[in-house]
């Protein structure tokens, strides 16, 4: 297996192991690193400025191959909900204002695979994918808009915290 990854003879076992860790075995992290390091001029070792080149190729992969044939308000409610680690329906609505926020990602869990979900509540982003957002938010949104998507993230949490903490029954 390692052999086959080699585009040229010289990558070493360590490198091969390094690679694989970076690109967490996925195919096109793999294969992108190898191609950065086999430019047509240069023959170069894998280091820090591999993986940001071969970061930055996936990424402009993930905007043009996936990113860009969603409709408006699937970007707009990917890019808002990066931010979070985790989350749920409640703070996806409170997050996008949109009440049909729910419809959305039950789309997405259903028609790709960048959803986690626990089966209860809580939904993540693929984590390759969450960074690829993450980027994506920095290059889209100012930084007002990230604050704005940020406090209404806290409105929810405050909001879930005082239902918490307040008394069941009167004093």
């Amino acid at each position: 297996r390692q052999r086959q990854m080699c585009i040229r003879d010289r990558l070493t076992d360590s490198e091969i192991n390094e690679i694989l860790k970076e690109s967490i075995g996925h195919p096109l992290g793999i294969v992108v690193t190898l191609q950065c390091m086999n430019r047509a001029d240069s023959q170069r070792a894998f280091d820090s400025d591999i993986v940001k080149e071969a970061y930055h190729e996936v990424f402009l992969y993930f905007e043009a191959a996936i990113y860009h044939r969603f409709d408006l308000p699937i970007r707009r409610l990917l890019l808002e909900l990066a931010s979070f680690d985790n989350f749920d329906y409640e703070l996806a609505r409170m997050v996008s204002g949109d009440p049909n926020t729910s419809e959305l990602l039950d789309w997405i869990q259903k028609n790709t695979t960048m959803l986690l979900y626990d089966g209860i509540r809580q939904f993540r982003f693929w984590p390759q994918f969450r960074d690829f957002l993450l980027w994506e938010l920095e290059r889209k949104y100012s930084s007002q808009k990230k604050n704005a998507v940020l406090v209404r993230g806290g409105m929810y949490y405050a909001v879930s915290y005082t239902h918490l903490t307040l008394p069941t029954t009167p004093y």
